[in-house]
């Protein structure tokens, strides 16, 4: 019978060479998995966690066959899984330059150099610090989502020169970062002769800036800094100095109407209002600011004081100024802030007459406001149309709500017929023949109802129309019984 050979079981120095390690005993005592699943190689390296490498040697050759074999089957795979516990820390790498600040790597022990990476268990959330060689250990660590080991390297050689930079020059990510908004603190809008400076020298300190925040530039850009900063300051003085002497004067740009104009992509009126830091005749129709157009119609109303004229409101639906022109009589017109400040607001400005202030031109520049003022010049224009004694006059039709259907029907004595037709169209080409303001024109009304668009008007008898509009109130009243 043939003897049996006995196979010794030993440790294989790869294994070895891995239990040596104090990184690997570290990672093993400071993870979960191990502990879970691992107890032996767990208790192995809490035992020898501060171990000498003799020690653990001599440990290892006390070990008996069920244990090496463990040992061999199991380390790399052990380690393996704990590396898998570990991610980037809330801020997962920075610099310490200060030799005393240093801290020992949870690791290996040994003192980090200035680069820190800092981990944590997604299991327990334990932390531990790495430096650069140790964290190479974790190969397939996402230390930050979507972001590369490169770039939160950068990030943090950034966070360490700004640091040094903030110590030399306290609050100068700030300054560098609100440089542009400096001239929107204030309540009126710095000019371009001061502004423009001002933000090339921004520009300028800003490059600087940030070359030093990548490396590019060492100390001895501190004292040219300096210099911007210093300017920087002069240029803030003469910025308080401009609106302390300013700030009343009229038509003064102010931030508001700065704004406004942003907000309604009017950048090119920004630029030129630049130029000189005043609102002018030019500029100032563009602008619908509500602070601006309450002042155009406060100072307007001043210049219209002697006059029967006066703005009463703004209507910021319909975006123009509600005129009340005969301020005996309760009847308005609105005129577009546009077309008004354009025709009439000349005379703020100091420039010469384009529009004069005669009831005719408001008039004509204005459209009736609300269904109060159509029924107030509705029957002044029935009273002075029929009182002309020409053959064309307005036909009422009481029982008919002509504004709601927008209807105005003009009876022609010669034919005996009523043509019917847009009553607002009508009422903005003729109100202007309202309150006397103009001497009704007979031939004008012709010209207008000759040349309408057929689509415009249409043509009946009165007992036509009469009938047509029983049968539509009839309909009307069917349906809203039905309801």
């Amino acid at each position: 019978m043939a003897e049996t050979t006995e196979v010794t079981i030993i440790l294989s120095e790869h294994i070895r060479t891995l239990i040596l390690e104090k990184k690997n005993r570290s990672l093993i005592v400071n993870s979960v998995s191990s502990k879970k699943e691992f107890q032996f190689i767990y208790g192995f390296s809490v035992k020898h966690l501060t171990s000498r490498a003799k020690e653990i040697d001599e440990a290892l050759e006390l070990l008996n066959e069920e244990e090496i074999i463990i040992l061999n089957d199991m380390l790399q795979g052990v380690i393996n899984l704990c590396k898998d516990e570990w991610v980037g820390d809330y801020n997962p790498v920075e610099i310490i330059n200060d030799d005393s600040l240093r801290k020992v790597c949870s690791l290996c022990g040994q003192k980090n150099n200035k680069w820190v990476f800092n981990i944590r268990n997604k299991i327990n959330n334990n932390k531990m610090n790495v430096g650069s060689s140790c964290i190479g250990e974790f190969p397939s660590i996402e230390l930050q989502k979507g972001k590369t080991r490169s770039m939160l390297e950068k990030e943090a050689m950034r966070k360490s020169l700004l640091q040094d930079l903030t110590l030399k020059f306290p609050g100068i990510e700030k300054v560098v970062v609100n440089w542009e908004k400096e001239v929107d603190r204030y309540e009126i809008m710095i000019p371009y002769e001061i502004e423009e400076p001002y933000q090339r020298i921004g520009i300028e300190l800003k490059g600087i800036y940030d070359e030093y925040l990548i490396g590019s530039k060492d100390e001895n850009i501190y004292k040219e800094i300096e210099e911007y900063l210093t300017k920087r300051k002069d240029f803030i003085s003469a910025m308080e100095e401009y609106v302390k002497e300013h700030r009343e004067s009229e038509y003064i740009v102010t931030n508001k109407i700065v704004k406004w104009l942003k907000e309604h992509g009017k950048n090119q009126t920004i630029e030129t209002l630049k130029q000189t830091g005043y609102v002018t005749y030019d500029t100032a129709s563009v602008i619908h600011e509500p602070d601006f157009l309450l002042k155009v119609a406060d100072d307007m109303n001043f210049i219209f004081t002697d006059t029967e004229i006066e703005i009463i409101d703004l209507d910021f639906e319909m975006k123009g100024f509600v005129i009340k022109p005969l301020k005996k009589n309760d009847f308005n017109l609105i005129c577009p802030f546009d077309r008004f400040i354009g025709n009439y607001t000349w005379v703020l400005f100091g420039e010469n007459g384009h529009a004069k202030f005669s009831m005719q031109n408001i008039f004509k520049s204005t459209k009736i406001y609300d269904r109060k003022s159509v029924d107030i010049i509705v029957n002044d224009l029935i009273y002075r149309i029929n009182d002309a004694h020409i053959s064309l006059s307005l036909y009422e039709s009481s029982l008919n709500d002509y504004y709601e259907l927008n209807q105005l029907d003009i009876y022609d004595n010669n034919t005996k017929k009523v043509t019917v037709t847009n009553l607002m169209n009508f009422l903005q080409e003729f109100k202007i023949y309202a309150f006397g303001i103009k001497e009704v024109d007979m031939d004008d009304i012709r010209s207008y109802l000759s040349n309408l668009n057929p689509s415009m008007y249409k043509v009946y008898t009165p007992k036509q129309l009469r009938e047509l509009r029983e049968a539509g109130r009839e309909i009307s009243k069917i349906y809203s019984d039905s309801e």
